[in-house]
């Protein structure tokens, strides 16, 4: 087993692959480091990503920062990210990531979004 066949923290649920899904093995904190990601996301014609993850001060850091450094539009959905405390969540939410352009956006607000830009009501 590679780690592809199930994906999920032992003892948690697991999720179940299916047939075409596009897998990305992430092999240190940043997800784009030492994998295709780039490539797989610039070939799908993708300029945004919408970032969420477990330990905001390391791995969706990592990720944020990898994806500014590559030139994604990157949107932080604030109440889709574990931090291990209130004031790590101000500094990346309010401080850490303004230099990247990084938005940040409750999951609400994004799927507002995307429900308005799907039925044709944002120009």
């Amino acid at each position: 087993m590679d780690g592809r066949e199930h994906l999920g923290g032992q003892g948690g649920k697991r999720l179940e692959l299916k047939e075409g899904q596009l897998v990305v093995i992430k092999k240190r904190q940043g997800a784009f480091y030492g994998t295709e990601l780039e490539m797989l996301l610039r070939n799908l014609g993708v300029n945004a990503l919408l970032v969420t993850g477990v330990s905001v001060h390391a791995c969706v850091n990592a990720t944020i920062v990898g994806a500014s450094d590559r030139d994604f539009d990157i949107i932080a959905l604030s109440d889709c990210c574990a931090v291990p405390s209130e004031e790590i969540s101000d500094f990346f939410f309010t401080k850490g990531w303004k230099s990247y352009g990084v938005k940040v956006m409750a999951l609400s607000e994004i799927l507002k979004y995307i429900s308005a830009a799907v039925s044709g009501e944002l120009s």
